[in-house]
């Protein structure tokens, strides 16, 4: 049945024709036929050499259908397609015509939509037919030389003496998975020529297909499957971006790889060993069911993608990434900020080829997903259109937001040492209660005890029957992403602490874990209680006070305290907290320490300034802020609050030198324009106090201390300067009654206050009271003919009575004086145009057309005349 199934899939006349879905389906095609292959080479059964010739010959035609339907796919942009394997990585010489040709944004490039998993499933049909033989078997071989040497990478190899934990020198541990794949080699001896990627390739795909029945046969959990297969996936990996490719195996040679395919020489796309670690791990994520596997199948495609050489790995990683981010929520928002940083390193023409490729590739997932779904009303139009349909939707947003540090906490917790919580480079896995330890816990506890007790179990640890568990290469792999966040506050000379520890650890999960495993004090008689947890501790704090969960912050703070009391950071720290709780005492005890230990420092000064300022302790406030600044004199942070201090002191020349330093090097900082805004009114400098505010508004638009500023003003009864100031203000800020007053009073004490005129007009405009817009609008214009303002909204009221000649008139000078001017969309948007009314359209049409809108003009005129 299996002979007679694979003759069937044998047969590339069943494509008989091209399209985009030929494409997911001949991937499917292929990839049926592989596994049935595999399942003859891991079987007695033989195929005749005829049928494997028949199988080989057909190849040839896949590869045509393969591009055939990628012309298809591409038909209109571009209509020519040749296959250049230079094209999968450049020299840095040279460059293609699609290179250098920078072209409008709709433009689609060559190779972006090519699905090259098809690719690389022929090259690897046409090297496993190569190893088949009429005689032997030859994968069972491969198989078991693997297993032995899997016995000795473990420490189970029959007949192997252990002594204490000094029998990791008669064992491969660190060097161990790169030895199996140099000794595996040796077993590869074809009758035909094979690619050189292909001993490594078949030995990866030996362990992952094997590798959970020999974990069942050495009585071992199945999950040291998944991690010793990482380590093999990250090896290969890391070695092929470590290794440059020369022209000869980057495949100069312009022929076409349908022709490449079937020559006497095993030609193969360069990296072709790391694009199939890359499938394996596609698999791992659709199979698995731990979040540690996930998380390392994240980082492992996205180091690829940063590294990838060529568009062949581009491809695979970005494909990796999408198929994770639809398998979890947690992904999905990481992968998206993931592919939008990646595509911001690039240059314009090749930021755009990643989008078409990322795209290309959705649209790819979205067809593979309607192949294989059984439960077809489940694929709808959202994965039409590439979003992901997440299995665990019901996440809560919480989780999403924390999701960047879970990614790295779930691979801590599942893989680190149970007993310090960190990870290490080689663990043993114990027979007495088959959990695992790192190899430099179970040396420190035989050090304490030539006859160790296992801290978990409580029993006797037999170090004769160890076995071990290398995780080198997933060390070598990942730690670089485990990077502390840099805190607001720090002692960079306090050695106590760690800030940048390269572990972190999911603290409510270890916890409630070590309840299970050991006492504290067991702990405690081996060991003295990590730094690495108080810098997760550390970790748990920062998160919860960007969450604005202080109580939370509070206790995490204070558990590390308990063991570093002296701390000048964590104090420092704890007060900032305290201070956002309105605990200013509480916050005063930590920081009179804080100052008291390291009275040269700067921190502490500055947040004891802030909390005196909170507690209207002024003079105090004014003399930790000076303090401060006489250490760092040109801190932003200080300046700004001295020169508010000085405010509320009403010493307003102290107030603004300080206000205006400190924007003189945070220039955006909301609170300090505010004030100085306010100051500058004061002293009647109008204009500066506008822009102070104007520029206020522009950052934080919904600014409610500037409203409660303005408010507070007192204003002279007769004084229209600060009437009509006050009346723009509330203007900017959206307070149009209160707005309206105080113009109504500027323009009582002066009628041609032409700003006020303005204001007022566009007020009634927004009140619909028309009328009164267009007297006041009209006057603005006799004073200043030029007011672009005023004439956009004299336009559309004389648009709303249906005088379009004036409106007209009206638009037409707007647009001479400011020709990019928004006022005809604005228009548009605000008005609801009678479908019929031929003079409106023709309003809008002629509009358009001095606007160079030419296509929107004809198309009004056009209605117009209907």
């Amino acid at each position: 049945m299996i002979i007679e199934s694979i003759k069937q899939l044998s047969d590339s006349s069943v494509f008989d024709y091209y399209s985009i879905e030929t494409i997911s389906e001949l991937e499917l095609h292929l990839r049926t036929l592989v596994s049935l292959i595999e399942i003859i080479c891991k079987s007695e059964i033989r195929i005749r050499h005829e049928l494997r010739e028949k199988i080989y010959a057909q190849l040839k035609n896949f590869a045509e259908i393969h591009f055939r339907s990628t012309e298809v796919n591409e038909q209109g942009f571009n209509k020519v397609f040749k296959s250049k394997f230079e094209d999968f990585n450049p020299s840095p010489k040279s460059t293609t015509l699609l290179d250098s040709d920078v072209s409008n944004e709709g433009k689609v490039y060559k190779d972006v939509k090519r699905n090259y998993n098809i690719d690389f499933l022929l090259l690897h049909l046409r090297d496993t037919l190569h190893c088949m033989r009429d005689d032997e078997n030859k994968f069972l071989e491969v198989w078991r030389r693997t297993k032995e040497l899997l016995r000795k990478i473990f420490g189970i190899a029959p007949g192997l003496i252990k002594t204490g934990i000094s029998h990791g020198a008669d064992l491969l541990i660190d060097n161990g998975i790169e030895l199996l794949f140099k000794n595996l080699q040796e077993t590869f001896k074809w009758k035909y020529p094979i690619s050189s990627w292909y001993y490594e390739w078949r030995t990866l795909l030996e362990l992952n297909f094997n590798i959970q029945n020999f974990l069942q046969e050495c009585s071992l959990c199945p999950n040291y499957g998944e991690s010793l297969l990482f380590e093999c996936l990250w090896h290969c990996v890391s070695k092929s971006w470590s290794t440059p490719i020369s022209n000869s195996e980057s495949l100069t040679n312009k022929k076409h790889f349908v022709n490449n395919l079937l020559g006497m020489e095993p030609l193969a796309f360069p990296h072709s060993l790391w694009f199939g670690a890359l499938d394996i791990t596609q698999e791992l994520i659709t199979k698995t069911q731990r979040d540690s596997t996930l998380g390392i199948c994240y980082y492992l495609a996205l180091e690829s993608l940063q590294k990838a050489p060529s568009s062949f790995i581009r491809f695979k990683a970005k494909e990796v990434l999408i198929k994770l981010s639809k398998r979890k929520t947690l992904f999905y928002d990481i992968i998206e900020k993931d592919f939008n940083n990646y595509k911001q390193s690039l240059d314009s023409v090749k930021r755009l080829k990643s989008h078409q490729m990322i795209e290309a590739i959705r649209k790819k997932s979205f067809y593979d997903e309607i192949l294989v779904d059984t439960n077809k009303s489940n694929v709808n139009d959202s994965k039409k259109k590439g979003k992901a349909i997440i299995t665990d939707s019901l996440a809560s947003p919480r989780a999403i937001i924390l999701s960047g540090d879970s990614i790295t906490d779930i691979i801590i917790t599942e893989l680190s040492c149970p007993i310090t919580y960190q990870i290490s480079k080689t663990y043993q896995i114990l027979s007495c209660c088959k959990n695992f330890i790192s190899l430099e816990t179970l040396q420190r506890i035989i050090d304490k005890n030539p006859h160790p007790i296992c801290p978990l179990c409580r029993k006797t640890i037999d170090l004769n029957s160890l076995i071990n568990l290398p995780q080198s290469e997933i060390f070598q792999g990942i730690h670089n992403h485990f990077i502390e966040d840099n805190y607001d506050v720090q002692d960079h000379n306090q050695n106590t602490f760690n800030e940048n520890s390269d572990e972190e650890i999911n603290i409510s999960k270890l916890k409630s874990q070590q309840k299970f495993r050991t006492s504290n004090s067991i702990r405690r008689k081996f060991f003295k209680t990590p730094k690495f947890l108080y810098s997760s501790l550390r970790k748990k704090a920062n998160i919860a006070y960007k969450l604005g969960e202080f109580e939370t912050a509070i206790n995490a703070l204070t558990e590390i305290l308990e063991e570093y009391p002296t701390s000048y950071s964590l104090q420092c720290y704890r007060a900032k907290v305290y201070i956002e709780c309105n605990k200013f005492h509480e916050a005063l005890e930590d920081l009179d320490s804080a100052i008291e230990q390291k009275p040269n420092k700067f921190e502490a000064y500055l947040l004891r300034g802030i909390t005196y300022f909170k507690m209207n302790k002024y003079k105090e406030s004014l003399d930790d802020l000076t303090r401060s600044l006489e250490i760092e004199p040109n801190n932003a942070a200080a300046l700004g609050h001295c020169g508010i201090t000085y405010y509320m002191m009403k010493e307003y020349d102290e107030s603004l030198w300080d206000l205006t330093k400190s924007l003189e090097i945070e220039p955006n900082n909301v609170s300090v324009l505010n004030h100085r805004g306010i100051i500058y009114y004061m002293k009647k400098e109008y204009d500066k106090s506008l822009l102070d505010l104007t520029k206020s508004l522009e950052i934080e638009p919904s600014n409610k201390s500037l409203l409660d500023l303005i408010k507070s003003l007192e204003i002279e009864p007769n004084n229209a300067s600060a009437l009509n100031y006050r009346g723009i203000a509330y203007y900017m800020m959206k307070e149009y009654d209160n707005s309206l007053l105080d113009l109504t009073k500027t323009l009582e004490i002066e009628p041609n206050n032409a700003p006020a005129l303005n204001y007022r007009g566009i007020i009634y405009y927004m009140k619909k009271e028309y009328n009164k817009s267009l007297l006041d609008l009209t006057k603005t214009l006799e004073i200043e003919p030029n007011n672009a303002s005023a004439l956009n909204y004299r336009s559309i009221i004389y648009y709303i009575k249906k005088e379009y000649n004036k409106s007209l008139l009206d638009l037409t000078k707007s647009l001479d004086i400011e020709p990019s001017n928004k006022s005809l969309l604005d228009l548009k948007q605000s008005l609801e145009i009678e479908p019929n009314n031929s003079s409106a359209l023709s309003y809008c049409g002629i509009a358009y057309y001095m606007m160079n809108e030419y296509d929107k003009s004809l198309l009004e005129l056009t209605k117009s005349c209907i």
